[in-house]
């Protein structure tokens, strides 16, 4: 999350944690738990990533800018099959 920009910032990695995997995917929703909302993350892919698939999916709200540690839902449809996984943000290592 960068607050200043009110801005969340998803990458889609692979098995090893630390390669992107692209997928073909029009939108990855976040759904924060408090406070209660809804970001819609379009796709950005990376440099070479091509053919609609993208690891890399952002989006803005107002409530991004808030300073915390956000928690909540990650859902998708990748090739007609639905995902979800939960998440919490960390603060960052000093």
């Amino acid at each position: 999350v960068d607050h200043d920009k009110q801005e969340a910032t998803v990458y889609v990695l692979g098995d090893d944690e630390k390669t992107a995997a692209p997928i073909k995917a029009d939108k990855v929703l976040l759904s924060i738990v408090d406070p209660k909302f809804e970001v819609e993350l379009a796709p950005m892919p990376l440099d070479g990533e091509a053919d609609g698939s993208a690891s890399r999916f952002a989006g803005k709200h107002e409530s991004l800018g808030k300073v915390q540690e956000f928690d909540g839902t990650i859902s998708g449809e990748i090739d007609g099959t639905p995902y979800t996984g939960d998440f919490k943000e960390e603060p960052p290592a000093k």
